[in-house]
């Protein structure tokens, strides 16, 4: 297997320079993605695909561990210049939904760089960090703070007991006959 690497600033470029992305080298793929991944200074990974003229699903399986630890550790994994075969075997099994695809390498690291700034709000020069934790919840969660008391079933236990609270219809003295408004009779 041969392939070239290229670090730079925000993204890790990985450039498989074989034609054949299959089971023969695979195994040595997906190595090589753990080994680099492992390292602390990868956060995002693009993957340069362009030299690959066929792929099959031992070279898909590479290709997925390399962007299920990319996104895992808050990463960005793109495939870049993907071969029509290589491209259609994508799109066969879906994956097209999941991976973020680039026709060429300058589009792909505007890309990262773009997203890498709408994840850091700080980067924004109108950020106001007292109204972001206000929209988060938090400091800079992302996500709802929460008590280590708080419990969500206590506000549905609550809920279902007021609802348990209403009488049936048959104590309720809702049954019967009643007119509407436009004179027909309705029965409750």
């Amino acid at each position: 297997m041969k392939y070239e690497l290229d670090k730079r600033e925000e993204v890790a470029i990985f450039k498989l320079k074989n034609q054949r992305l299959d089971s023969a080298i695979a195994s040595q793929v997906k190595s090589e993605f753990v080994t680099l991944l492992a390292a602390d200074d990868i956060q995002n990974l693009l993957l340069d695909l362009s030299e690959v003229q066929f792929a099959d699903s031992s070279g898909l399986s590479s290709i997925l561990v390399a962007h299920r630890m990319t996104t895992g550790k808050g990463g960005i994994f793109g495939l870049v210049g993907a071969q029509p075969a290589v491209e259609k075997l994508i799109g066969i099994s879906h994956l097209d939904r999941v991976l973020l695809m680039y026709d060429n390498m300058e589009d792909a690291i505007t890309d990262v760089s773009i997203q890498m700034e709408e994840e850091d709000p700080s980067a924004d020069p109108f950020y106001d960090e007292d109204l972001h934790n206000f929209q988060t919840g938090g400091k800079g969660s992302g996500k709802k703070a929460k008590s280590a008391d708080d419990d969500d079933d206590d506000d549905l236990s609550d809920e279902f007991e007021e609802l348990s609270e209403f009488p049936d219809e048959d104590e309720s003295g809702f049954e019967g006959e009643d007119e509407d408004d436009d004179g027909y009779t309705r029965r409750r």
